[in-house]
């Protein structure tokens, strides 16, 4: 598996071709770019890009764990690209997972795959999300 880089908010990367080229030639280029992995303490990812790019097949990568034992984080996937408002009520905020979350002192690593696309259906979708997770 290839390995994928994150471009920070304000910064760009740029190349010709539109591949990324080496970091090792090209520091200059690549400075800015992170992999996932050394964000991982970050409190909130955003992964925005064209359609077609790997959005997906990067969560669909990440490690699921709905049933934390002695101390280790929740990690739950969701993809909201048929979920309606009360699938999605259901599905996070009335799951066993999420009653876990809450009553525990776990981290919690919610990946939401196509978020855009259920915007028409479920209203107030981050709104929502901001509310319950706060």
């Amino acid at each position: 598996m290839p390995t994928r880089f994150w471009n920070p908010p304000g910064t760009s990367y740029r190349d010709d071709h539109g591949y990324l080229r080496d970091s090792d030639a090209y520091p200059e280029l690549s400075r800015d770019l992170r992999t996932l992995e050394q964000l991982a303490d970050e409190p909130c990812l955003l992964l925005l890009g064209e359609p077609g790019i790997g959005k997906t097949t990067v969560l669909r990568e990440q490690p699921v764990d709905t049933r934390p034992i002695d101390g280790t984080d929740l990690r739950f996937r969701l993809d909201l690209k048929s979920v309606d408002a009360v699938g999605f009520d259901t599905d996070v905020f009335r799951s066993p997972w999420f009653a876990a979350w809450r009553a525990g002192s776990h981290q919690l690593t919610l990946w939401l795959d196509s978020l855009d696309e259920c915007l028409g259906r479920v209203e107030h979708i981050t709104s929502k999300l901001l509310a319950r997770l706060d």
